[in-house]
């Protein structure tokens, strides 16, 4: 192997350990920044809007206001608590504050996206050019592979449990304002 070709394969191996790098930090962002008991949460929240106590759940709301889901929870509360006439509008609002979380989180995803692809690169060159292929490249591609799948299922998990949730939280307060 010449000095060339060992070159290129430590030049591939970092830029593939960025690219590990890049995905694992998707997957702390989405294990610290999702990390919501939704089940709980619109459980305290029915039981609030049922004891027509709307003041403590925005309160509830605004403990937890770490997240965007949540915050749209609190929109929605807000717009009950100022009447039928603003539910709509509140439900709306609430959307679209999930909408702004929606956008960061594909910004995440096409980061994380393009860290596999140069977790990869070293495997791709080695191919490529017929280079010596180290242990390590398979180790660096394994790593963000398993990191994006995790994260990849942390995040579906956590918009199935939001949806439910809001939609539980909706179903409440609908029930409320027919009682």
């Amino acid at each position: 192997m010449d000095y060339s070709s060992s070159t290129a394969v430590t030049i591939s191996t970092i830029l593939g350990v960025v690219g590990a790098i890049m995905v694992f930090l998707r997957y702390i962002y989405f294990f610290s920044s999702l990390q919501i008991n939704f089940p709980a949460l619109t459980a305290q929240l029915v039981k609030l809007v049922q004891a027509d106590n709307v003041d403590r759940a925005l309160k509830l709301c605004r403990i937890v206001n770490n997240n965007y889901a949540v915050k749209s929870f609190a929109a929605i509360l807000e717009g009950y608590q100022q009447g039928p006439d603003y539910f709509q509008d509140s439900q709306a609002k609430g959307d679209e504050l999930l909408g702004i979380g929606l956008r960061r989180n594909k910004f995440m995803r096409l980061l994380s996206f393009a860290g596999v692809l140069l977790a990869f690169l070293p495997l791709i060159q080695a191919l490529a050019f017929n280079l010596l292929i180290i242990p390590r490249m398979y180790i660096i591609a394994a790593i963000a592979v398993f990191f994006f799948v995790l994260s990849e299922l942390k995040n579906i998990t956590f918009f199935k449990q939001y949806y439910k949730s809001r939609e539980d939280l909706i179903s409440a307060i609908q029930a409320k304002n027919r009682s």
